[in-house]
């Protein structure tokens, strides 16, 4: 434990961080950051108000690191008027923040405030999965490298950043993956990183989040029986649309995208559509139920 947050610590500017002694909150959801974030945090000077912390294994709330799950998260945040308040999934792997100004952002917005950091740090080729939002090839263009997209899975994704030799990856779902630290999702990573951004920067936290494009994404999963036959399907009614076939269908238009994928863990079909607003993100998910003809679970 003591080497592993040794090599993050070396990593970034701790001696930044250390000036500032952010004041955060953790929502450790009864999980692995319940024995070790505290410790780690501390490490970078800051000074902690954990909720959730005990008894380990019996979550207070759906442990996912969802907008829906950090409502009390939010409102502690602005209680103690901290600097930023972080959630940690039970096996630590995802993470996801609220601003200081409570705020809620999205786990998307953890590994694009994250991959921006890496990029200005060290210029390398980016994967992420084909679910992950399209601030990813804002970024990269901005910072002028390559994007790769995989199947879902971070497997698929480490297994892309090993062969083309990149070391900054991850998934939308709050996954950071630092090559230089190691090849797997990582939140004390990503806390590491967002933490040096706002201390280098000299901003809050809101305010970087800010300085982004702004997506409207909607991610819902809806039962189905014979997914094959309906992938056939949205493979004829979108063939003259520019498609993704990598995993499931991805459909991929001007102002945003849709991604029709079956789950490889239970009957259901994913779906997660991204546009350049709320209107146009709600339209292809109704375009989608129709030309689906499917419920949502």
């Amino acid at each position: 434990k003591e080497i592993y947050f040794k090599d993050i610590y070396n990593s970034v500017n701790i001696e930044e961080i250390r000036k500032r002694n952010f004041k955060v909150v953790v929502d450790c959801c009864q999980g692995v950051s319940s024995f070790y974030t505290e410790k780690f945090l501390k490490g970078l000077g800051c000074d902690i108000i954990s909720i959730n912390k005990f008894p380990p294994g019996k979550f207070s709330h759906n442990p996912e690191p969802l907008k829906e799950n950090m409502k009390q998260l939010q409102k502690k945040v602005i209680e103690e008027k901290a600097d930023i308040g972080f959630i940690q999934d039970p096996d630590c792997d995802r993470l996801a923040f609220v601003c200081e100004n409570g705020y809620i952002p999205g786990e998307e917005l953890t590994l694009t405030v994250c991959l921006d950091t890496i990029l200005k740090k060290e210029k390398t080729p980016v994967v992420v999965n084909l679910s992950t939002t399209s601030l990813i090839d804002f970024i990269c263009k901005k910072h002028k490298v390559k994007i790769y997209r995989t199947k879902v899975g971070e497997i698929n994704v480490v297994e892309k950043m090993k062969k083309i030799k990149s070391r900054a990856g991850g998934e939308g779902n709050g996954g950071v993956i630092w090559g230089k630290i190691h090849y797997g999702r990582d939140s004390f990573v990503g806390m590491a990183i967002i933490l040096e951004r706002i201390s280098l920067e000299n901003k809050k936290i809101s305010e970087i989040v800010n300085s982004y494009p702004e997506y409207s994404m909607i991610k819902r999963k809806f039962e189905i029986k014979n997914t094959d036959k309906l992938m056939e399907k949205l493979k004829k009614i979108y063939k003259k649309e520019k498609i993704d076939l990598t995993d499931g269908i991805k459909i991929i238009r001007d102002n945003g995208w849709i991604h029709i994928r079956p789950s490889g863990t239970e009957p259901v079909l994913r779906v997660i559509v991204e546009a350049v607003n709320p209107k146009e993100s709600k339209k292809y998910l109704q375009e989608i139920l129709f030309q689906s003809e499917v419920r949502p679970r």
